[in-house]
């Protein structure tokens, strides 16, 4: 009985196993149908995108094409606005140049109108006025060449009239101090006193009125005859003490008081 139950048992699970069997070939053929039929949908995309590749090549080109053509165009017209804007700036620039022009024009006929009205008596036409201003100003030249040699003559007169002033003062004084000289050496003296025993003498003439130094040799006369040589021992400002030369003596003669004293050798100026 238990064998009867398991052969029922397995002819069931072989029934099952061949159901089970059977449905899974019928939906893998289903399966295997739907591949081939998106295996066949695949393959028709394949060729029409390698169709339709073989035909946008020649389209990607002329893009290309179009696109550097886009690019050279933009640049041209980018390169055209500029050169607009700079033509309209020089336009503006020479308008403002003309309108310029125009003021220093009308501004130069108010000007021709007020010199012709200020030259109504000068019997000067208005185009040859430049060419009197140019004679005008080459007068107007001269005259100031002529002052400035004129001026540099005075200065050199004056320089010299100062120069001539320093020279008369400084011939003035000379000729003073050659004067007080000639007249110092033109002084005369006397004998003030006389002491035998000792052979000194004294005379009138000092450092102060009259060019005795301690080098002088002083002569002595009387009524216009030479009596004798005296050498200065003592120079003081109003007399001078000398010792008497004795080998310049004649003989029989003596120094008196009152005896006429002179200066031998006159001093240089």
């Amino acid at each position: 009985m238990i064998k009867s139950v398991f052969y029922i048992i397995s002819i069931l699970v072989i029934l099952a196993a061949a159901y089970l069997a059977f449905d899974n070939h019928a939906k893998m053929k289903e399966e295997i149908g739907k591949y081939d039929q998106v295996h066949a949908t695949n393959t028709n995309v394949s060729a029409s995108k390698t169709s339709r590749e073989k035909e946008i090549e020649p389209l990607e080109g002329e893009l290309s094409d179009a696109k550097t053509k886009n690019a050279e165009l933009i640049s041209t017209k980018e390169n055209e606005v500029a050169r607009e804007r700079s033509l309209r700036q020089s336009l503006q620039e020479y308008e403002t140049a003309i309108e310029e022009v125009d003021a220093q024009i009308a501004e130069f006929e108010e000007v021709k109108k007020k010199v012709e009205q200020m030259m109504g008596g000068l019997q000067v036409p208005f185009d040859q006025i430049p060419s009197e201003i140019q004679k005008l100003e080459d007068e107007r030249k001269r005259l100031q060449d002529d002052l400035e040699q004129l001026e540099k003559l005075e200065n050199k007169l004056m320089r010299e009239v100062a120069d001539n002033r320093e020279e008369n003062s400084r011939l003035s004084g000379r000729l003073n101090s050659i004067r007080t000289t000639i007249a110092r050496n033109a002084a005369q003296g006397r004998v003030i006193a006389v002491d035998p025993n000792w052979g000194f003498v004294i005379v009138n003439l000092g450092d102060n009125n009259s060019n005795v130094t301690e080098q002088s040799d002083l002569l002595v006369s009387r009524g216009g005859r030479f009596l004798g040589r005296l050498a200065v021992a003592s120079l003081e400002p109003n007399q001078t003490i000398c010792d008497l030369d004795l080998k310049s003596l004649k003989p029989g003669v003596r120094i008196q008081p009152g005896d006429r004293v002179t200066i031998a050798e006159a001093a240089a100026n």
